[in-house]
């Protein structure tokens, strides 16, 4: 009886662990793009991505040069930048840590877009951030109203009508996307 009871615990157990396993491999898809290393050539290949772990993509990656080949991780820092899909992510060092951040509006002055998480008990959200790059320098866009409209008008001062609608609140950080849009145009 015993045995019995003891090969049906072992049982169970071996069908929970090839389901979950099977579940978590299903989460992943492979995307093409490449990574360019710091040093040497770019690498094609196919970016992974799990869909439940969006924040991996603005911490760290895995490539692997073809289906069935072993995949490769990387961090932030220790690439330039990295591909997925039609998605380009850059690495940069914000407040002295190493992220990618996803670019998301290409242009005259590119903006990116970086995520950090908040927890509030055992709920995780992902909030955006904005950047744009001047010079090599990435800058955060200011959320804050003054700090934003003032932020802004000296980066678009080459543009007056941009400008103008910026000072009359036609733009604001909660469509900040639409004004580098229009900036860019």
């Amino acid at each position: 009886m015993k045995t019995i009871k003891n090969s049906l615990i072992l049982l169970t157990i071996t069908i929970l662990t090839i389901t979950f396993h099977y579940q978590a491999a299903a989460q992943l898809k492979y995307y093409k793009g490449y990574v360019i290393p710091l040093k040497g050539d770019t690498l094609k290949g196919e970016i992974e991505s799990n869909p439940k772990k969006e924040i991996d993509h603005f911490r760290k990656i895995k490539y692997r040069a073809r289906a069935g080949m072993p995949t490769k991780g990387f961090i932030a820092g220790k690439i330039k930048e990295y591909k997925m899909d039609s998605t380009i992510f850059i690495s940069r060092k914000i407040d002295d840590q190493d992220v990618f951040i996803k670019l998301i509006v290409p242009g005259k002055i590119n903006i990116y877009e970086g995520r950090t998480e908040d927890v509030d008990g055992k709920e995780v959200t992902l909030l955006p951030d904005y950047f744009y790059l001047k010079g090599e320098e990435t800058v955060l866009v200011q959320d804050k109203p003054s700090r934003f409209k003032k932020q802004m008008m000296a980066l678009m001062a080459d543009n007056t009508a941009i400008v103008k609608a910026i000072a009359d609140d036609t733009y604001t950080y909660s469509n900040v996307l639409e004004l580098f849009k229009a900036y860019n145009k």
